[in-house]
């Protein structure tokens, strides 16, 4: 049994364990540490666990990053930085749950400042600053940057937004008591009427809807804003959401858990939006915000590699037309779609295009081709030959050998020169 005096009998220290021959009691083996119920031991702050088949010691969880300490549990001094996803040492030097997280486990443990609402997750009282909704707790608005209770709603403790009991989020006297819908049970812990196993609660409204993983029919059944995924059928996580352990495959068919444990896209996704990093670790949104691998790279196909690059001898290479950036991308050359431009020196010479903001942009409702150059709505047949009759003629010949090809292109070139004339 760890810390039990041993003198000179390892005998008496039990497994994974030593008797130390100064201290005379029995200690963990390097890299152990000592589980605080039953003396035994097993992984410690930031050792590699599983969920399925590794225990850390109590006061632990397996998490992304190894065993990692729960909330509520003290991380002074070196174990600062060994508190789980979704939490953090807080000034207390105690791991406190962030903004969002669930609470159900761990009532009073929210970061200070935050409180466990009525959905049991730790958000922004009432009566506090906040800068959006969301951040509130459940039932409440962001009005006038001050957390307040919406219309019908009391205000317990000056803290959180509550319904009448029996409602969803109210308070309920026992499990016995039947709460109103049928997705929502009385907490025996909380008294509170809450929602049952593979629900939550949207705090907007205080309805309950499905977890992601959950069985699903229509995007309205998710929580949170998450959809139903077309093919399995299930509630997805959403981009930058964590998919560690059982949630590893409900990333939805557009992406996939990465290697951080977090719903990335897949190549060729769509990473307009720029407010977090999107794409899988190995792949970058390019110029046209598609999640692509970068110049050099192994590939299998074209929609692989970034904007201005094919896939050709199954590496991404860049194209006539562009130029190897930062060793990364392609960059279009002087003139193209995407590049620097102005007026004097440096203008737009592909037609459908000109210089907006100092960069090279299609115009008319038309669109980004791989080669930086325009097509699509409004674009005329000479518009789309004008800008890409030599990358396409020429790309004809190599793949098709078919000289008759190059012939009428360049006749029709000349045709289009003479009228343009």
């Amino acid at each position: 049994m760890v810390a039990a005096k041993c003198g000179s009998n390892n005998s008496v220290c039990t497994s994974l364990s030593v008797c130390n021959d100064n201290t005379q009691i029995c200690e963990c083996l390097g890299g152990l540490a000592p589980d605080r119920i039953d003396f035994t031991c097993g992984p410690g702050e930031g050792m590699d666990c599983t969920e399925e088949n590794t225990k850390c010691v109590a006061g632990m969880v397996c998490d992304a990053a190894g065993c990692s300490l729960d909330a509520g549990e003290s991380c002074e001094g070196k174990r600062q930085s060994y508190c789980k996803t979704g939490t953090l040492c807080d000034l207390d030097n105690i791991c406190r749950l962030e903004l969002g997280q669930d609470c159900n486990a761990n009532p009073g443990s929210c970061k200070m400042g935050y409180v466990c609402d009525a959905s049991l997750t730790c958000r922004i009282p009432v009566g506090d600053l906040c800068g959006v909704s969301k951040n509130c707790v459940a039932g409440g608005f962001c009005v006038n940057s001050t957390c307040s209770c919406t219309e019908g709603l009391t205000s317990k403790v000056g803290l959180i937004c509550s319904p009448q009991d029996g409602l969803t989020g109210g308070r309920c006297t026992s499990p016995a008591n039947t709460c109103i819908g049928d997705d929502a049970v009385c907490n025996s812990i909380h008294r509170r009427c809450v929602c049952q196993n593979g629900y939550q609660m949207e705090p907007h409204n205080l309805q309950c809807k499905k977890k992601a993983g959950e069985s699903c029919e229509t995007d309205d059944e998710c929580a949170a804003g998450r959809s139903c995924d077309s093919v399995s059928r299930q509630c997805s996580l959403l981009l930058g959401e964590s998919c560690f352990g059982p949630l590893s495959n409900n990333c939805g068919t557009e992406a996939t858990c990465d290697i951080n444990y977090e719903c990335k896209l897949n190549i060729d996704g769509d990473c307009s939006d720029e407010r977090v990093v999107l794409c899988k670790q190995g792949t970058f949104c390019d110029w046209l915000k598609k999640c692509r691998l970068n110049i050099g790279a192994n590939c299998s196909e074209n929609n692989e590699c970034p904007t201005g690059g094919l896939c050709e001898q199954q590496t991404c290479q860049c194209q006539q037309g562009t130029a190897t950036a930062f060793e990364v991308l392609c960059e279009p050359e002087t003139g193209r779609v995407g590049a620097s431009c102005n007026a004097v020196d440096s203008p737009c010479n592909l037609e459908g295009t000109q210089c907006l903001d100092g960069v090279c942009a299609c115009t008319g409702g038309l669109n980004t081709t791989q080669t930086f150059t325009c097509f699509g709505l409004g674009a005329s047949k000479a518009t789309s030959e004008a800008n890409g009759s030599t990358w396409l003629v020429a790309t004809l010949v190599a793949a098709l050998g078919l000289t008759v090809a190059f012939v009428v292109g360049f006749a029709h070139l000349r045709r289009q020169n003479k009228k343009s004339e």
